[in-house]
């Protein structure tokens, strides 16, 4: 090997030998310092798409107004104001709830406040998933029924992979303010394809039980079979949730027992 070869390949084991350093402490570090980029890229995103999911929530939540009717009791010279919780025998006595307790009434010591209204947005279907699903609604059946009694409508929705998904709204109309519509979290007692009035003189199809005689049920009808009061969208109720014959047969035929039904 003469000196010019010598000197050649000195310089290329020279040269490999600064690239491997090179490799080592610059470029490996670069590439760890790249991935970890990218990991902190994804962990932004995740919490940029968790913190929209709250802001969503958070604006879908103000649009969900209960309807709360509040009765004041006037009794032993004392005055209380608390929600109407229920009622018996359309009116005549009433469960009114303040100091953490339930109190019943007869109607004598009660006076209905009258509520305010308030002009209130349609919630869209995607509005009702999130709210249904955020706030962890469960139902033993595959069908989960919000009566949102602000704005006298009826949702439906159906289990898809353990999430809610909008099935079918319904008009409906509920309890007035001196017979109010019963609220809350409740399942499905009963079903059955009619009953009776209590005086016998009418008679109402297709009902679903939900607490003892809060019912969901069709228009109420004459014993010759013509509706007595057709109105929709309105709180004109004893207290159950009215629907159209036809949307009353659907939700009979639709909707198991054990269902949960939440009504605000």
């Amino acid at each position: 090997m003469n000196k010019k070869e010598a000197t050649l390949k000195y310089l290329t084991i020279i040269t490999m030998i600064t690239l491997s350093i090179l490799m080592i402490f610059v470029i490996f570090p670069f590439q760890d310092q790249y991935k970890l980029s990218d990991e902190s890229i994804s962990d932004e995103m995740t919490s940029i798409s968790e913190n929209n999911y709250e802001k969503k929530y958070e604006m879908v939540s103000k649009k969900v107004i209960p309807y709360i009717v509040y009765g004041m009791v006037e009794i032993n010279g004392k005055t209380y104001i608390g929600e109407v919780k229920e009622d018996k025998q359309n009116g005549k006595d009433y469960c009114i709830y303040y100091d953490e307790k339930d109190h019943w009434y007869s109607n004598y010591y009660v006076t209905i406040l009258e509520n305010e209204e308030i002009n209130v947005d349609k919630l869209s279907d995607e509005e009702i998933e999130l709210y249904v699903n955020y706030n962890g609604f469960m139902s033993k059946s595959d069908y989960f029924i919000w009566v949102d009694i602000y704005r006298n409508e009826t949702y439906i929705l159906k289990k898809d992979n353990n999430y809610f998904k909008m099935y079918n709204r319904l008009l409906c109309s509920t309890g007035a303010n001196i017979t109010p519509t019963k609220r809350g979290l409740y399942e499905i007692e009963s079903k059955d394809t009619h009953f009776y009035s209590r005086d016998n003189t009418y008679i109402c199809y297709n009902y679903l039980q939900y607490s003892g005689s809060y019912l969901l049920h069709s228009f109420p009808y004459s014993l010759d079979k013509q509706v007595l009061d057709d109105r929709i969208k309105q709180r004109v109720s004893n207290g159950c949730v009215r629907y159209s014959f036809d949307d009353s047969k659907y939700l009979f035929d639709l909707i198991p027992i054990s269902t949960s039904i939440w009504l605000n």
